[in-house]
This record gives structure tokens, sequence and C-alpha cells, in this order.
């Protein structure tokens, strides 16, 4: 079972020495979901493994060219795959870039015009990424394309990874909502880097906890991969001898 929001709560709170939530000020409890957000938005710097995936199902409308993805997602990670009409099942083969999508007619299709040729049943799709300058806080729009354009309504379904979530302190009091990261990962890396985030607080009091809690955060970073920097540093190499 995955982490809960209020186990995630408890932990971080008893690191400011309060081990009954109702005893939490909001100044402490600000303080956790600042703590807990900041982690889960490394979680997500790092790349997309450390979230759970989700299924999403969708509708391409009849002579539409793209649908957009809810701004929740954050990459795509399975194929598309039909689940109405005659080719119900049935898996789209993966466009590699935007000149396939622009000319799938003129290689695939034997067409002589652009695009993605005539109003026939879907056997590809290509994954846009465009910036997203009408939804507030979403930077990055995904929009799958289906080529050839359907001359039918068809539902399909894709796997996402979700953007990481950003909670709230009317959340905290959840014991069934479970944070969204894999559970290899939960305890090994989210909590750790969230208790480092906690000893900002103005209410961290627990000094005999520091040294710890910072070993524990740096042994977490480094399995992100981030403990040189982001994007990850690469280590020079050495310098060669040469003979003069």
């Amino acid at each position: 079972m995955s982490l809960t929001i209020s186990q995630a709560r408890d932990d971080l709170l008893s690191k400011l020495g309060v081990e009954n939530s109702a005893l939490a000020t909001a100044l402490m409890l600000q303080d956790v979901v600042i703590a807990l957000n900041g982690a889960l938005q490394t979680l997500q710097t790092a790349g997309q493994d450390y979230f759970t995936r989700q299924v999403l199902t969708g509708t391409f409308l009849a002579g539409s060219s793209f649908i957009t993805l809810p701004a929740s997602a954050q990459a795509v990670i399975g194929p598309v795959r039909i689940t109405s009409g005659p080719n119900a099942g049935q898996a789209l083969s993966a466009l590699q870039s935007r000149g396939e999508a622009d000319q799938f007619a003129r290689i695939y299709g034997n067409d002589t015009a652009w695009g993605s040729g005539s109003l026939a049943e879907p056997i590809a799709y290509w994954i846009e990424n465009l910036r997203n300058t009408n939804v507030g806080g979403d930077i990055n729009q995904i929009n799958v394309r289906p080529c050839p354009v359907p001359p039918y309504s068809r539902t399909f379904e894709i796997e996402v990874v979700n953007d990481a979530p950003s909670y709230a302190i009317a959340d905290l009091s959840s014991g069934t909502t479970q944070i969204p990261v894999a559970q290899n990962y939960a305890e090994s890396i989210l909590l750790p880097l969230a208790r480092l985030n906690i000893t900002r607080s103005s209410q961290f009091a627990r000094p005999e906890l520091l040294a710890q809690i910072t070993a524990d955060a740096q042994t977490a970073l480094a399995k992100l991969g981030l403990a040189g920097g982001f994007p990850v540093e690469e280590t020079p190499e050495p310098p060669r001898a040469t003979k003069g």
C-alpha cells in the first residue's frame, strides 16, 4: 500500500516534536505542506519513473486532427490503443517526428497531399508537446494526433505519468488519499527529502536529528542522480599525460 498524505504529515510533524496532529499549529502544518510539495517537485525534476502511472481514456472526434490531454499529464508512456470501432483493441504505431505526421499521407498512404490523409481508421499517432499559453501553471500542452484522422468518433486509452500534485493544508487530514509516488520510492526517497525540507522550518528544534536527516537526504539525492546538481553533472575525465 502506498504512503498516504496523513502518514507523511505525521512523520514530518514528529520531526517538529509534535506526535498528535491535532496539536499542530497552522504554521507547522503550512511548513509540512511546503516540505512535502518541495520533495515531490524534486522527484518530478529527476524523472517520470518515480510517479505511479495512470491509464487515461479519451475520444478522437470525427474529423478532428488532435486531442489535448489533461493538464495533469506529465508524459505519455504507453501507446495509444483504440477501444471502439472496427479496430477496437489495436495499438497504434508511434510516429517519431512532426515530419512523419505532417507527411503521413505521402509516406504511408501513397497520397500526393500533405497531412495525415483522407478520413480513415487511425493506424498511427504522434505525441506533440507544445508550450501552453492558455492554462496558468501548466507550461506544457500534450496533444495526441491520430493518423489518419478518423471519420467517426473513436474512443482510446493511453498510459501516462501525471505531474507532481500540489497539496494544501486542507489535504493533510486525508487518511485514504495516497501520494502518487511509486511504492519503491516513497520511504527511501520522498520522505528523506521531505524531512530535510522540514528542518528549515522555524519550528524545528530537534538538532539531535539533523545529522541523520541530512545523511538520509544525501543518500536519497544520490539515488536520484542529483548529488552534483540538476541536470546531472558529468564527472570530468582526468587529464591525460603526454610525452614532451
